[in-house]
């Protein structure tokens, strides 16, 4: 990969990133309220997808035993796939997250009753997901239909 070019292997145009249409060279300080709302946004859609691939790796290491064998592998390719789509921005990766969070959460908030609390934290972690990935400004960017100017 040239270093004309980012990690989705699309060349940059005149500086802007190929997702949020920003300027990569404009220092912090002279960005606009926007453009550090989309940047703010673009950099929680990685840290999600870097989230999706630190769990693909941690549940064959701690669900062994408590699991099928079945049930961690779909776990593991699942979580992979949304990792790498988010990390791509593909709208398919988008739907499949938003989904996944919608699935997650409506488990733990079914399952509270049964358990001792630590669905809450299922609770919150599916909807601080589904707000970083399900708002309009995320969404216009796995569309590609982000706005470069106010």
């Amino acid at each position: 990969m040239s270093s004309d070019q980012n990690n989705l292997g699309k060349s940059r145009s005149k500086g802007l990133c190929p997702i949020s249409r920003i300027d990569l060279d404009k220092p912090f300080k002279e960005r606009t309220p926007r453009e550090r709302r989309v940047r703010f946004h673009f950099y929680s859609i990685r840290l999600v997808a870097f989230i999706h691939l630190l769990i693909a790796i941690g549940i064959p290491l701690y669900m062994q035993g408590y699991l099928p064998t079945l049930a961690i592998v779909m776990f593991v390719i699942i979580n992979l796939s949304i990792s790498l789509l988010l990390n791509r921005f593909s709208l398919l990766g988008y739907r499949i997250a938003v989904v996944y969070y919608f699935v997650f959460g409506m488990v733990s908030t079914l399952t509270i009753q049964r358990g001792n609390g630590e669905q809450l934290i299922g609770i919150i972690l599916a909807l601080l997901s589904l707000y970083l990935i399900g708002n309009q400004t995320s969404k216009s960017m796995f569309d590609r239909s982000i706005e470069a100017q106010d």
